[in-house]
């Protein structure tokens, strides 16, 4: 290597650096435009869902709940009570969902109540027990 390559080494790593910053840079206004765009379509979402009376963060939080309830945990407390003989309690149903789904509720009982509305074969039996119709005629 001669000399002269030597001596321009440090001048190409500190270009590098330079347009390494400079990328950097970019990338985190791109980063903030996109997330004060965000925060903008929120608002806009939320304003309008005010004024139906409901809070749009929460709406949309609420919904992708419901949408793993829905998908994930219903079709797993359908298949346990239907494998059960007898009615089971909430304290059996929530340590079976954390065993096989590997979510933990705090109030169970309000899970199965939106579970019921979503699936009418599923009703509640005596205090905190559930079961599932197994015909039309249950």
């Amino acid at each position: 290597m001669t000399a002269k390559k030597r001596n321009e080494i440090p001048k190409n790593i500190v270009k590098l650096q330079l347009k390494k910053q400079i990328l950097k840079d970019k990338f985190r206004e791109q980063d903030k435009e996109l997330e004060r765009q965000l925060h903008n379509e929120l608002d806009k979402l939320s304003a309008s869902l005010s004024r139906t009376g409901e809070t749009g963060r929460n709406i949309i939080m609420e919904e992708k709940k419901y949408k793993s309830l829905k998908e994930e945990v219903l079709p797993f407390v359908l298949q346990t009570l239907l494998a059960a003989s007898d009615p089971l309690s909430v304290k059996v149903i929530s340590d079976s969902i954390q065993r096989g789904l590997g979510a933990q509720y705090q109030n169970i009982t309000v899970i199965m109540k939106q579970i019921m509305k979503y699936d009418g074969r599923i009703y509640k039996v005596g205090r905190s027990s559930y079961t599932v119709r197994r015909s039309e005629n249950d």
